[in-house]
Order: structure tokens, then C-alpha cells, then sequence
């Protein structure tokens, strides 16, 4: 192979390089590249360029990484496998771990969620419970209240109370009206007078005359009062008061008209007529009213039919507290006075007490020895043993046991007989 030529100098190759022939040349070592790159064959001789080198002297050349077995190969991808599935490993666990902490952290704001759901439904039920307790109270307080107060609308005691005030009602109203009447009457029965009696104005007949109606009206008061109060005592009025008193009013009923006479027969005088009368009648009305009212008053029985209140067994609840509430003596405890109990007493107890227990035996002598030094009336009620010789406390249903025991006795007396009932 020749040397090419350049421009009239000559050039060989170096490696890859052509320098100029005549240069001194390169000692740098080759490089691997230089080393392991084959040499370029040429085409038409057949030869290789570059210097040649022999055999024994060539360097041994290493395989390169990319030369590497596949054994080697095979233990390096699956190291890299190996590597992958730990981290892709991991992942999973910090994932699980993150969700599992979001787990626990939801659970945890449930749990507070259904604790404070928990305080408000238990302070809810306590409101409501304390708000039902109150009503409960309210209830069982007005109701006894209201028990007791219509137990004692029907005692023969209140309709008593309710019947006079009807009486007290019919009086004051009554009266009312029989004034007001009376006062228009006045004017037109000091006119009846003066025009009867020829009475001069401003003379001393003329202003007595003012003094006649309220006159009258004050004997037909008086009667009614006294009617009134005669009948609540167990009186009563005769035909000679009711004279009087119609007589008064028509007396008054007359001088109006007198005073309201003009001699002729218009329609104008019947008018005057007409207004004149309107006191006196009224009057007269009123009065027969009252009288029709207290009629009736006094035919009133409230006691007929009607318990006592001695009789309805009351116990009237502590203050703020129902009755069913209220401190209570056991019935076994009787709470008896002190009473002094004479031979008579012990005699009549023996003979009255047979088939009573020891308690019941107990009372009735105190009893009996009550009505001998008379702190009790004869036939006493139960309320009035309940009260005086048990001091208010104890088994009520003793003290009418033993009252109906004692009923009819008197002392020194024989000792009425006992009823089955009784003796129970």
C-alpha cells in the first residue's frame, strides 16, 4: 500500500490519523477503541492498512461489560427485579399503613362524634325527665288540691255557704235597685204632695214632701231585711207584713201619679202618667223579687242528702307536698291524749269493747273518758276523735270505728249494742 500524497507531500497513517510522513512518530499509547477496532482491509489488494503488528506482541484484549455471561446477566436483572418488588413492596406498606391510620383516625372521630351525641341525648333525657317529674309533682299536688276542693263543694257545709251568699247577693242587689227606683220616685211623689196639699215652693211642707218616698221605701226595706234574716233563722214573716209593705208601695205607686195628673186624657198626660210610674213600679217589682228570691233561699235544704265534713275523711296535703307525699303515722301507732278513765269508763269500755283489738280497745276508752269529763260532746263524730283524742294523727278509720261505737252513750248509761259492722 503507498503513502497517499497531498499536494506534493507525502502522508502515512497513524491509527486513523495520516500525518505527513517525514514527522516524528507518535508514541502515544493507543487506546482501547484503537486497540479492538479492526483494521480496515483494502479492497483491492486484499491488505490491511496500518502497520503491522505480530501476534506475540499484540495485548490481550478484556471482554467488555456488554460481553458479560448470562448467568451474570440473569443474576443482575433479577437483582434489579429483586429491587423493584422491595420498593414496589414498601409502597404497599406505607400505603396500607397510611390507610390504616385513616382508618383509626375516622374511628376515633366517630367515637367522639357518638360520645357527644351520647352527652346531649343524656342531658335531653334529663331535661325531660326533670320536666316530667315537675309536671308529675304539679299534677299530683293540683289534683289533690282539686279533689279535695270538690269533696268540699259537696259537703252540706259549703252548700250552706253557697246558699246564704245567694241570700247576701239577693239583699245587696236588691236593695240597689229599690233605691234607684226609689230615687226617681222621690221627685214625683213630692209632687203628688204639694199638688195634693196645696203647698206653697220653698215652704217647710213643700221640702218635707221630699222626705215621704224615702219613707216608704225604708219601711219596705225593713220588712224585706227582716223577712230576710227571720227566714235564715228558722222565722218566717205573716200576711200583716206584706200589708204593710204593699201598702207603702202603693201609697208611693198613687202620689206619682198624683204628681203627674194634668186633667186631661192626651196621649202627652198618659205619657207623663206613664214616665211617673216608672219608679214606684219598678220599686214595687223589685220588692216582690226579693221577696220571691228569699222564698226560695229559705226553702233551700243544703243539709238534706249532702255529707258532713266530718264525714268525707280529708286529709289535707302538707304545704308544697302532695298528700300522698306527706309524712305519714304508721296506722299501727295511735298518738292518744291523756285522759283520766273513772270505773264507769272501764265498765262501759269492757261491755262495748268485746271483739276490738288492743288499739282499738285503747281509744275507746279515752273516748268514752272524753265525753265524761266533757271534752267531747255526746255522740261525737270520727273527725272530732280524730282531731281531740288522737291530736290529728294516727289510723283515721279507728276513730269512726269507735265512733259509731259510742254513738248514744252517755255517761252513767247502758252501753248500746254493738253491730257486726261495728265489732269488725
Amino acid at each position: 500500500m503507498t503513502a497517499p500524497t497531498i499536494n506534493g507531500t507525502a502522508y502515512a497513517r497513524r491509527g486513523r490519523l495520516l500525518v505527513p510522513a517525514d514527522a516524528v512518530p507518535d508514541v502515544r499509547p493507543e487506546t482501547p477503541e484503537e486497540i479492538s477496532a479492526p483494521a480496515v482491509a483494502d479492497t483491492a489488494s486484499g491488505q490491511v492498512d496500518g502497520p503491522e503488528v505480530p501476534a506475540e506482541t499484540q495485548p490481550r484484549r478484556r471482554p467488555r461489560d456488554d460481553q458479560e455471561t448470562a448467568e451474570g446477566l440473569r443474576e443482575r436483572l433479577a437483582a434489579g427485579r429483586a429491587r423493584v418488588d422491595v420498593q414496589r413492596e414498601d409502597a404497599r406498606d406505607r400505603r396500607r399503613q397510611e390507610i390504616r391510620h385513616r382508618i383509626a383516625l375516622a374511628e376515633v372521630e366517630d367515637e367522639e362524634a357518638a360520645q357527644r351525641q351520647a352527652r346531649r341525648e343524656q342531658a335531653e333525657e334529663a331535661r325531660e325527665t326533670a320536666k316530667l317529674t315537675r309536671y308529675y309533682r304539679q299534677a299530683a299536688s293540683r289534683g289533690t288540691r282539686a279533689r279535695i276542693r270538690a269533696d268540699i263543694d259537696r259537703s252540706a257545709e259549703m252548700r250552706t255557704l253557697r246558699v246564704a251568699r245567694v241570700r247576701t247577693a239577693t239583699l245587696a242587689i236588691g236593695i240597689s235597685a229599690l233605691t234607684a227606683f226609689g230615687a226617681w220616685s222621690t221627685a214625683g211623689v213630692q209632687a203628688g204632695m204639694a199638688r195634693l196639699l196645696d203647698l206653697d215652693r220653698w215652704s217647710a211642707g213643700w221640702w218635707a214632701a221630699w222626705l215621704v218616698e224615702p219613707a216608704l221605701l225604708a219601711v219596705v226595706a225593713l220588712i224585706i231585711v227582716s223577712r230576710a234574716v227571720l227566714e235564715s233563722a228558722g222565722g218566717r214573716t205573716d200576711e200583716r207584713a206584706d200589708r204593710v209593705e204593699w201598702t207603702a208601695l202603693t201609697v208611693s205607686i198613687l202620689l206619682n201619679l198624683a204628681g203627674g195628673w194634668h186633667a186631661e186624657w192626651s196621649l202627652s198626660a198618659l205619657g207623663g202618667l206613664a214616665a211617673h210610674s216608672i219608679g214606684p213600679v219598678g220599686a214595687a217589682g223589685v220588692a216582690y223579687l226579693i221577696s220571691l228570691l228569699l222564698g226560695y233561699v229559705a226553702s233551700a235544704r243544703p243539709w238534706q242528702g249532702a255529707p258532713r265534713l266530718d264525714d268525707l275523711n280529708l286529709t289535707v296535703p302538707h304545704a308544697g307536698q302532695p298528700s300522698d307525699t306527706a309524712p305519714k303515722t304508721p296506722p299501727e301507732v295511735i298518738n292518744l291524749r291523756k285522759l283520766p278513765t273513772t270505773a264507769t269508763v272501764l265498765e262501759a269500755g269492757s261491755e262495748a269493747s268485746g271483739g276490738l283489738s288492743e288499739t282499738d280497745r285503747e281509744l275507746l276508752y279515752r273516748v268514752l273518758g272524753a265525753i265524761e269529763s266533757r271534752l267531747l260532746g255526746p255522740d261525737p263524730s270520727g273527725w272530732q276523735i280524730y282531731q281531740r283524742v288522737m291530736s290529728a294523727r294516727g289510723d283515721k278509720a279507728r276513730a269512726y270505728r269507735v265512733a259509731d261505737l259510742v254513738r248514744g252513750w252517755r255517761p252513767g248509761g247502758p252501753v248500746p249494742p254493738i253491730s257486726g259492722a261495728s265489732a269488725a
